[in-house]
């Protein structure tokens, strides 16, 4: 559970091999020098999830709807300790379940959180509760 007033920010940064190449005159070397001497990557910061706070009650199923890229699959990924914590991506905020942190717990997570996604394999054969009880055996 995310503590009311909870603001989860993830940022990605681009390294400076995506910098465009120009070619190699004068005027271009000394604009490139003083670009790299004023900052060694190029950062770009896109806020993925605002003032985001919800409480999932056991032994339910909740169903997420939201517009598109109103991050919905990121929050599903990050309670389901499914998104890529490299170093170019930060979180502010805390995810917690039942009072222990997502950290404390990432290695278990499985056992205990899974989501269907849109274009999830069903087996025609099972229900939802079924499939998600084969996945989580798996």
């Amino acid at each position: 559970m995310v503590p009311p007033n909870t603001v989860l920010k993830v940022f990605m940064v681009k390294d400076k091999t995506d910098i465009k190449v120009e070619l190699p005159t004068l005027i271009n070397v000394v604009k490139t020098g003083f670009r790299e001497m004023r900052s060694s990557t190029h950062v770009v910061k896109k806020q993925i999830l605002k003032d985001v706070s919800c409480v999932f009650k056991p032994g339910t199923i909740t169903l997420v709807l939201g517009q598109p890229g109103s991050g919905k699959s990121s929050l599903m990924k990050l309670l389901s300790g499914r998104f890529p914590v490299e170093k170019n991506i930060t979180m502010e905020g805390d995810v917690t379940y039942n009072g222990t942190s997502a950290g404390n717990i990432r290695k278990h997570l499985p056992q205990f959180v899974s989501y269907v996604t849109q274009r999830d394999k069903h087996y025609p054969l099972l229900t939802v509760k079924e499939t998600l009880e084969f996945a989580s055996a798996c």
